[in-house]
């Protein structure tokens, strides 16, 4: 179930997969957003995921908990897009851009538990910072 929860400094907006509300609706992350109103700066796309999954293009925040693998979306087009990506579990995370890369790869592994990368996109493959 999709719950929201924000605190004064630093809030998230909490989406669940399993949640079938949110699938392609546009219209319900823009009513929430409104809703937020001068606390939408505050407030990122969230999503923690326990089982294989593609990155969609709204999010920003990707929990991971259990051994698993994220596949990036395509880089082209998404040039500034930013993600990122954490192991909340111990489980091993594999990030994936498919054909496309990561630095000089096409993965990056999280192997301990709170490890995490923020991954951006030139508009042609995808950059750790």
């Amino acid at each position: 179930m999709s719950k929201f929860t924000g605190r004064r400094n630093y809030g998230w907006a909490e989406r669940s997969i399993e949640d079938q509300r949110w699938v392609d609706s546009s219209q319900q992350r823009q009513d929430i957003r409104d809703a937020l109103d001068g606390y939408a700066d505050e407030y990122v796309e969230l999503v923690t995921i326990t089982s294989n999954y593609t990155i969609e293009q709204w999010d920003v925040v990707i929990l991971c908990n259990g051994t698993l693998t994220v596949t990036m979306p395509s880089a082209i087009g998404l040039s500034g897009k930013k993600y990122y990506i954490k192991n909340i579990g111990t489980g091993v995370v594999t990030v994936s851009a498919g054909t496309e890369t990561i630095d000089d790869g096409h993965t990056a592994v999280l192997e301990s538990q709170y490890e995490a990368i923020d991954i951006v996109s030139n508009g042609v493959g995808w950059f750790i910072i």
